[in-house]
């Protein structure tokens, strides 16, 4: 059990982390576009909540039944 879950949380570090600094490297070198704009920012702010999804999903197989969700909607 302690290896799964480490094994969820190292991915979901490299996941989240990857992508934001892919895509930072991305917009500023490749595109050339400016980080100070929030419409460039934006993106980076969802990658967190992308990461959990893909870990839970794929990486763990938790799933989302117990994720307390239920009594929000």
């Amino acid at each position: 059990m302690v290896t799964a879950h480490r094994r969820g949380v190292a991915a979901f570090l490299l996941i989240a982390f990857g992508v934001t600094w892919a895509y930072l490297f991305t917009a500023r070198l490749a595109l050339g576009l400016s980080l100070v704009n929030p419409l460039v920012q934006l993106p980076m702010g969802f990658t967190p909540a992308i990461a959990a999804v893909i870990v839970r999903r794929r990486v763990t197989r938790e799933g989302f039944a117990d994720a307390g969700l239920t009594g929000l909607i």
